[in-house]
């Protein structure tokens, strides 16, 4: 059904934006990019008052007994450093150069000042036989 990669990470972000939207998050922007980097998703926190950068990464797997294996890697072991600085990269990118997509949520942020903000990651495992879809959501993801 879901044969190429692309298609395969498209829907783990529609699952990841289901996920959130579940949870009272706002999408604001979607698979923002600037100089190499991009940002998966970057939503509106209402119960923190934060801007969330999301990466979301996932794996598939055949059988449900392929996530019990102890050689199984997980969505999350494929987030390093590296990935890590270009969101941040990016997220400052996008709080100096968009503001007119974020300031509608921080009416009370000082003239010049930019909300808080954080990183998080989103873990997506598809179970594809048992036709079971796995998320983690992890905040506060830092270098």
């Amino acid at each position: 059904m879901f044969q190429t990669t692309k298609q395969r990470g498209n829907l783990a972000e529609k699952v990841a934006m289901t996920f959130l939207k579940k949870r009272g998050y706002v999408v604001i922007s979607r698979n923002y990019q600037f100089r190499g980097g991009e940002i998966d998703i970057i939503s509106f926190d209402p119960k923190r008052q934060e801007i969330a950068f999301q990466e979301v990464r996932s794996r598939w797997l055949g059988e449900e007994e392929d996530f019990y294996n102890p050689l199984f890697t997980t969505p999350e072991d494929s987030v390093n450093s590296v990935k890590l600085r270009k969101i941040e990269k990016t997220a400052w990118r996008f709080l100096e150069k968009e503001s007119s997509i974020w300031e509608p949520y921080f009416r009370d942020i000082a003239p010049y000042a930019f909300p808080d903000w954080r990183i998080d990651l989103l873990s997506v495992t598809v179970l594809q036989r048992a036709r079971k879809i796995k998320i983690k959501h992890y905040k506060y993801i830092t270098i």
